[in-house]
C-alpha cells in the first residue's frame, strides 16, 4: 500500500488500500466511517442486492472500526464489556456493549482468537462511542485498584484492510483457496487461514443470517491481490455499502437500531431474544436492565 493511498484524495478522504481497484470498477463513494472513502455502489448499482442469494458478494469495510485487545486481564475485561456469549477460544458473536444504566452503546462482532486475545469489529455509526466507553472502562479504578491495567487495545487500520464475502457461493469460493473446506472458520468461529499458502488471513464467520459469510482481516500490502482473485469468480461481484446496509437491516433484526446516534433502550427480554445478552449478572448494565 502506498503513501498516497493511506492519506487524503484531494477532497480530503482518507483512502484505502483499495481505492484504486474501486476508481478501476466505475465505484460511487461516499465518506465511510473514520472519513474513509468507501464505495457507496458500483455504476448504477444494478444487481448488487441480488449477489447476495444468486452468487457472493464482495465487500471492502475500510474504515470499520477493529481492535485486537490482548493482555492477562483481556478475559475478564470481555466478560465484564461485553454482555453476549462467554466465548471460547475460536469463537465470535455479535454481543451488546451497554452502560451502567442497560442502554446499548453498539452491537460489535467479538471473536476470541486465543486464550488472552480477542478482536472486536464495528460497521455502526456508533463506533465511535464503543471506542469511548472501552476506552473508560479499560481504566475504571476501585479503591485504587485499576482491574483491566495492561489490557492492550490495537487499532490496526494502518495495516489490515477488512474484507467481507457474503453469500451463497462465498464458501464455496473460498474453498478453492484451502486445501478443503476444515481450513475454514465453521459458522460462529474464527481462525488464522493462509489462503493459497501465502496470503494470512484473521477469518470470522459471523452469523449473518441463511448465507454463509466470512469477514476476513487481510494484510494491507496483500490486500489488492486477493481483492482481484476473488472477482476473477464468475460468481463473485463488488458490492457497496449501500446494498450492504440494506442486506444487514433484513438479515440482522436488531441492526436497524444501531442508526444514528439516539440513546438505545431495550429491554432484558428483547435482548434476550436477538441473542446479544446472557443471562448472568456478571456485566456492566446487568444491574440496569434487571433492577
Amino acid at each position: 500500500m502506498s503513501r498516497q493511498e493511506n492519506d487524503t484524495n484531494a477532497s480530503g478522504r482518507r483512502m484505502g488500500a483499495l481505492y484504486q481497484e474501486h476508481l478501476m470498477l466505475d465505484a460511487n463513494f461516499g465518506r465511510g466511517l473514520n472519513g474513509v472513502a468507501v464505495p457507496q455502489s458500483y455504476g448504477d448499482g444494478r444487481g448488487e442486492l441480488e449477489a447476495f442469494d444468486e452468487g457472493a458478494a464482495l465487500c471492502d469495510l475500510s474504515g470499520m472500526y477493529v481492535r485486537l485487545m490482548s493482555g492477562a486481564c483481556a478475559p475478564s475485561f470481555a466478560r465484564t464489556a461485553f454482555a453476549g456469549t462467554d466465548l471460547r477460544v475460536g469463537s465470535c458473536s455479535f454481543e451488546a456493549v451497554l452502560t451502567g444504566d442497560g442502554a446499548v452503546t453498539s452491537v460489535p462482532l467479538l471473536a476470541r482468537t486465543g486464550d488472552s486475545e480477542y478482536a472486536v469489529c464495528d460497521l455502526s455509526q456508533r463506533c465511535e462511542a464503543l471506542e469511548a466507553w472501552l476506552g473508560f472502562l479499560a481504566q475504571v479504578s476501585q479503591r485504587g485498584v485499576t482491574p483491566f491495567e495492561g489490557i492492550v487495545r490495537e487499532d490496526v487500520d494502518d495495516r489490515m484492510t477488512p474484507l467481507l464475502l457474503w453469500g451463497r457461493a462465498a464458501e464455496r469460493t473460498l474453498t478453492d483457496y484451502v486445501p478443503n473446506s476444515s481450513g475454514l472458520p465453521a459458522p460462529g468461529c474464527v481462525c488464522a487461514c493462509a489462503l493459497d499458502g501465502r496470503i494470512h488471513v484473521l477469518a470470522m464467520a459471523p452469523d449473518l443470517g441463511a448465507r454463509p459469510a466470512y469477514l476476513m482481516l487481510v494484510p494491507s500490502n496483500q490486500a489488492r491481490v486477493l481483492w482481484r482473485s476473488l472477482l476473477s469468480f464468475e460468481e463473485v461481484h463488488p458490492v457497496g455499502t449501500e446494498a450492504l446496509h440494506q442486506r444487514l437491516l433484513r438479515d440482522l433484526p436488531w441492526a436497524g437500531l444501531l442508526r444514528g446516534s439516539d440513546r438505545i433502550s431495550l429491554d432484558d427480554q428483547q435482548l434476550q431474544n436477538y441473542g446479544l445478552v446472557r443471562q448472568t449478572n456478571d456485566f456492566v448494565g446487568a444491574r440496569g436492565l434487571r433492577p
